[in-house]
């Protein structure tokens, strides 16, 4: 067996190949239209793939996509997408905070999004000190948010090609339900697991309902180890081992995710998550992984993608 190792620059694909002097070849991806360089290693006589794996992480830089995959990493069953910066372009609390927040409140919830992203405070304490500065949101304030934020370029696509071939998408978020269950219903995916907001009619009318945020959730709280549980339930209702799962992050909530999966793609990844990663996307479009994908299955002369 074989696998493929490439970049977006041929100096790092380069130096994480070391002193192997592997045959480089230059490819244009035709979906996203990037270039790449790669070779082809053939696993089981050398280190040079764990090697190449282990400098990619080490040494990632936000202007360089690379990934290493095999050939059981692209025979895929499940896909699994986190949402915020990841499915859709925004961070969904930050926005909210933006349109009805003070800036200085607003400035708070960025900061605390941005450290738990990287990994710098617990995700969980993040999201309760959070929702406490959204009590009292009104439902149609979130509803605008959902309309608002946009889908990253590709992403819908992708998804697409997924369903084209029979491999089911599920989305798996830290964010709230009510937004979730927007995309998930958009994008045809198989389903979705996210945070359950409380909420409270304050109206006395039963006709004209006016829903309010407690600023408080429904247990339990989805923070990283339940993404991976989540996962590993659709697996096993599904028998299908995790291995045969691809999930799409971008930040340290999707950890347990990607160290259960058999295929971990970050997208414009946060350091905390880049050392669990086979491909490190940064080209902002979500093509760029199905084209990786696609060129590994016909390297081994397997269909595409389409």
């Amino acid at each position: 067996m074989s696998s493929v190792i490439c970049s977006t620059h041929l100096s790092h694909l380069e130096l994480a190949c070391g002193a192997t002097n592997p045959q480089i070849h230059r490819i244009k991806l035709p979906l996203s239209g990037n270039t790449v360089f790669y070779t082809k290693i053939d696993d089981d006589n050398n280190k040079t793939v764990p090697q190449a794996l282990q400098h990619f992480r080490r040494q990632h830089q936000p202007e360089t996509s690379w990934g290493i995959l095999s050939l059981s990493q692209v025979e895929l069953s499940l896909a699994f997408f986190d949402m915020d910066g990841t499915l859709i372009a925004q961070e969904t609390s930050v926005e909210l905070a933006e349109r009805f927040l003070s800036k200085q409140l607003k400035d708070e919830v960025e900061r605390i999004t941005t450290q738990s992203m990287a990994g710098e405070i617990s995700f969980v304490s993040n999201l309760i000190a959070k929702m406490k500065l959204f009590e009292n949101t009104q439902l149609s304030m979130l509803n605008e948010v959902t309309q608002s934020c946009t889908l990253n370029t590709g992403a819908e696509e992708l998804i697409t090609h997924l369903h084209n071939n029979h491999i089911q998408t599920y989305l798996v978020t830290g964010g709230l339900k009510s937004i979730a269950a927007s995309y998930a219903k958009k994008l045809r995916m198989a389903g979705f697991c996210a945070n359950t907001e409380r909420w409270v009619n304050r109206s006395s009318d039963l006709h004209q309902p006016d829903w309010i945020m407690t600023g408080e959730l429904e247990p339990p709280i989805i923070d990283s180890a339940a993404k991976a549980r989540y996962l590993s339930t659709i697996c096993k209702q599904q028998n299908i081992n995790p291995s045969q799962c691809m999930i799409v992050g971008d930040g340290a909530n999707d950890i347990a995710m990607a160290k259960l999966s058999g295929l971990a793609i970050g997208f414009h990844p946060k350091a905390a998550l880049t050392p669990h990663l086979h491909i490190a996307n940064e080209t902002a479009n979500h093509l760029f992984a199905l084209d990786l994908i696609n060129h590994v299955r016909s390297l081994h002369h397997l269909p595409l993608l389409s």
